[in-house]
Parts: C-alpha cells; structure tokens; sequence
C-alpha cells in the first residue's frame, strides 16, 4: 500500500510546490511544477492550477486547454468551469465565457442541494 500512495505523495508534494511558484509570481516554475505533478498524477485540480499559472502567464489558450482536461476528469466540479470562463474571457470569447460561468454556476448549485437533499437523509 505504501508505494500505491507514493505517486499521489509526490504529485502533492509537487503540487504543493506549484503552489508556492504561483504565491510568488513565478508561473513558468509553477507551470513546471503541475505538469511534473500530472505526469505522476492526472487530476483535476492539477489541471485546473496549472490553468491558472497558464493564464497568469498570458498563455489563455493553454489554460483553456487544461480547463476543458479538468472538466473531461469530472464535469461535476464548478472550478473546472470557472476556470475556462477566466481563459476563454482572456482570449476574447466572452459568448463562451459566459456560457462557461453560467455551467460551473449550475453545477456548484446542483452539487450544493445534492449534498443538502444527502444531510437530510
């Protein structure tokens, strides 16, 4: 079991390191550090902080391209939409932006009285 957990260990440990990189501006770095993190770990919130490093580093057609990865690995999550809206807004498609924000919208609302409709049970 212990060398099962060790990829997700070293992709949260690089992750992690992205992180920092992104804190202190350093988005080339963070870039390097979340695809490090990916080729050990595909996830979506890898997918989704690297998009963000993309966009910081005015590469938006980039982070719209690890913004669609992330919702292909879980449509359910509203970041991955969030995170295509602020892509597509950067590259001037504010039709698809919006489209985008109003479906992570929906899905953060639907995710919300699924777990409320779940408590109650």
């Amino acid at each position: 079991k212990a060398l099962q957990d060790q990829p997700t260990a070293v992709a949260e440990l690089l992750k992690q390191q992205g992180n920092l990189a992104v804190s202190q501006s350093n988005f080339s770095a963070a870039i390097g550090f979340y695809t490090q993190a990916l080729a050990v770990a595909e996830k979506r919130e890898l997918y989704c902080n690297r998009s963000v490093a993309y966009l910081r580093d005015r590469q938006p057609d980039k982070a719209a391209e690890d913004a669609q990865k992330a919702i292909a690995l879980d449509a359910q999550w509203w970041r991955g939409y969030q995170r295509l809206g602020a892509a597509y807004e950067a590259l001037g498609k504010n039709e698809a932006a919006k489209a985008a924000y109003i479906k992570g919208s929906v899905t953060a609302t639907t995710n919300q009285e699924q777990l409320k409709d779940a408590s109650r049970r």
